[in-house]
């Protein structure tokens, strides 16, 4: 049985949410821009849970979880055959993330890229 999600969890996507439209940067955790582990672990930290700046990190920090248990707050990882992407699971079958060079912090479908590896919830 999955852990019940953390109570910082709201907190983490509501900040999340404010910072659509920031701009990717490689290594970065802050609010002038993001990749994409340094945007969950900021997320999280507003919702008072350190997380690692690595994908693997975040990984290894959370309790592996459906696709169908899968709430707000909750990490969504990508990438084969190497896991090398996470997002913020906020609802709705959507995600929000840091998702590459040239792009921006942005809304997207849970599905958007066919390299799903799993769900994890942070623990």
């Amino acid at each position: 049985m999955a852990p019940p999600v953390s109570g910082g969890a709201a907190a983490a996507v509501a900040a999340a949410k404010t910072m659509i439209g920031v701009p990717y940067v490689w290594g970065g955790s802050s609010p002038s821009g993001f990749d994409c582990s340094g945007f969950t672990m900021w997320a999280w930290a507003r919702g008072g849970k350190s997380l690692g700046h690595f994908t693997g990190s975040q990984w290894a920090q959370s309790y592996p979880i459906s696709m169908g248990q899968l709430q707000p707050g909750d990490l969504v990882f990508y990438g084969q055959p190497e896991m090398h992407h996470v997002a913020l699971y906020v609802g709705g079958g959507q995600i929000i993330h840091a998702p590459g060079r040239g792009k921006y912090v942005r809304y997207d479908s849970v599905y958007y890229w066919n390299e799903l590896v799993g769900a994890r919830r942070p623990l």
